[in-house]
C-alpha cells in the first residue's frame, strides 16, 4: 500500500533498473511531458538503433505520457498529480514505465482494456484500433480509448501493470511497455 510520498519512491527505486537512458519523479504535466520528450530527442542518437525504431519509441513515448496526464486522479490535498516515467535500454530492448494515481471506481474499467488489448492478435488489435477511431465516442479528457491498442501494436508486445492501493479512493498505477528495436 502506498501511503506517501516516501512510499511512491520506494516504489519508483523498485521499478527503477540500472540502465536508465531517462527518468523522473514528481508533479505530472504536459510542460513535463514535453521535456521528456525533448530529452528523449537529445540523448535517443546515442544508441545505434534504426530511424524506424526511434519513431516507433518516440511515438510509445508519447502516447504513454499523453496518458499520465489525462488520466491522472485529480488532485486532492492529500495527493497531488504525482507520477513516475523512467525509460531504460538493455541489449537492443527498451522499457519503457509510467506510473500515476487513478481513482479506485477506475481501476476495474482500466484492467478490462488492458485483459482485452493483451488478449487480442494483431490483426484484431487492428481491428478494435480502427473499429474504436470510427465508433468510439471521445471521453472528458478528450479520447477514444485507443492508447493501450496503439501502444501494443507499436511495440509488439503485451503491456505490463500493475495497481497499488494508496487509499480508500485511489490506486497507484504502473504501466510498462517493451520496446525491441532494430541496430543501424
Amino acid at each position: 500500500m502506498i501511503q506517501s510520498a516516501t512510499d511512491l519512491f520506494n516504489l519508483y527505486e523498485n521499478l527503477n533498473g540500472k540502465n536508465v537512458v531517462l527518468n523522473y519523479v514528481g508533479l505530472f504535466n504536459f510542460n513535463i511531458s514535453n521535456n521528456l520528450l525533448i530529452m528523449f530527442k537529445k540523448h535517443i542518437n546515442q544508441f545505434n538503433i534504426k530511424l524506424v525504431s526511434k519513431k516507433k519509441l518516440y511515438n510509445i513515448m508519447v502516447e504513454a505520457l499523453d496518458n499520465v496526464c489525462k488520466h491522472n486522479a485529480p488532485p486532492t490535498s492529500e495527493h497531488s498529480a504525482l507520477g513516475i516515467f523512467f525509460l531504460e535500454h538493455n541489449q537492443g530492448e527498451f522499457s519503457l514505465t509510467t506510473g500515476n494515481l487513478i481513482l479506485t471506481k477506475n481501476v476495474q474499467n482500466v484492467t478490462n482494456k488492458l485483459m482485452l488489448t493483451n488478449r487480442l492478435d494483431v490483426d484484431e488489435l487492428k481491428q478494435n484500433y480502427k473499429d474504436s477511431i470510427i465508433n468510439g465516442t471521445i471521453s472528458e479528457q478528450g479520447t477514444a480509448g485507443i492508447g493501450f491498442f496503439d501502444m501494443c501494436l507499436k511495440s509488439g508486445n503485451k503491456l505490463e501493470y500493475r495497481f497499488d492501493e494508496v487509499d480508500e479512493l485511489h490506486h497507484f498505477f504502473t504501466l510498462k511497455i517493451k520496446i525491441l528495436t532494430e541496430k543501424n
